[in-house]
């Protein structure tokens, strides 16, 4: 387990390193405290060990018996207050295919277009204020 960073809490699930790196820098250079993994079962294992995680950004094709895409569903069903992104270079189906509340981004992507995902990820399990 590497950390980075100095703020909020987040997780970065890659297997690909530099694909992985490259997601760390923009989410260091934005505050965040990071940690890596390089399958869903270290993923799984480091949110476990990390509670204080907010936010968690997949790739969808790993190895291993869960994919990202289905670490995202369990994670969904889990907690529904914490913020996902999922990514991939290949065809992503259907939209509807990504759990509630999931944003989607291809790869490879530019820092912006993470940090807008990332933004619209936190905005949609943010507490709504209550109107009255």
């Amino acid at each position: 387990m590497r950390l980075h960073g100095q703020d909020r809490v987040a997780l970065v699930v890659d297997d690909e390193p530099f694909a992985r790196l490259s997601a760390v820098q923009v989410l260091v250079d934005q505050a965040y405290l990071v940690l890596e993994a390089a399958d869903a079962d270290e993923a799984l294992v480091l949110l476990d060990q990390n509670d204080d995680v907010s936010l968690v950004v997949t790739d969808i094709s790993m190895p291993g018996p869960m994919d990202g895409l289905t670490m995202a569903r369990h994670l969904r069903q889990r907690d529904s207050s914490l913020a996902l992104v999922v990514a991939t270079g290949r065809s992503f189906a259907e939209a509807s295919d990504l759990p509630q509340a999931v944003q989607y981004i291809e790869k490879p992507y530019a820092a912006h277009a993470l940090l807008h995902c990332v933004r619209a990820a936190e905005e949609a399990v943010a507490p709504k204020p209550e109107l009255g």
